[in-house]
C-alpha cells in the first residue's frame, strides 16, 4: 500500500520513540496485537474512541490530538516516515488549537492579533 495514512505514521512513530514494540504497546494498552497492527497498517481507518483513548495514555500522548487526527480529514502521505519536523508542528498547532478553544479564544481573536502585530 503507497498511501499510508496520517494516524497510522503518527502512531508508529510516538510507539518507535517510546521504544515499543507492537506487541508490547498491546499488552500495556489492553488493545490485541492485531488491533494495533491494523491500526498502523491503515486497515482500521477511524478507531473508536476508547481504542484511541488507551493508545495514547499508554503513549503518553494527548488523547484530544490523537482523536483529532483521526477524525480530522483523511490526509495520505506517499511513502516514507512522517517527517519529525512536520509532526512537531502539526501537534504543535493542535495543542495551541486546544488551549485557544478551553481559553474561549475564536479564530477571529486570533486574526485581530495578528492585526495589531502587524502580522497579516
Amino acid at each position: 500500500m503507497n498511501n499510508e495514512k496520517v494516524l497510522s505514521k503518527f502512531i508508529i512513530q510516538k510507539r518507535k520513540e517510546k521504544g515499543y514494540s507492537q506487541r508490547k504497546l498491546a499488552a500495556i494498552s489492553g488493545l490485541s496485537n492485531t488491533t494495533i497492527s491494523r491500526i498502523e497498517n491503515g486497515e482500521i481507518d477511524n478507531p473508536e474512541i476508547e481504542t484511541l483513548i488507551k493508545i495514547a495514555e499508554t503513549l503518553k500522548i494527548d488523547k484530544d490530538v490523537l482523536i483529532s487526527i483521526a477524525y480530522s480529514k483523511t490526509v495520505t502521505l506517499k511513502g516514507g516516515e512522517l517527517p519529525k519536523e512536520l509532526l512537531d508542528i502539526g501537534m504543535e498547532y493542535l495543542e495551541i488549537n486546544k488551549e485557544m478553544k478551553e481559553r474561549g479564544i475564536s479564530p477571529e481573536d486570533i486574526r485581530k492579533i495578528l492585526e495589531i502585530l502587524g502580522k497579516k
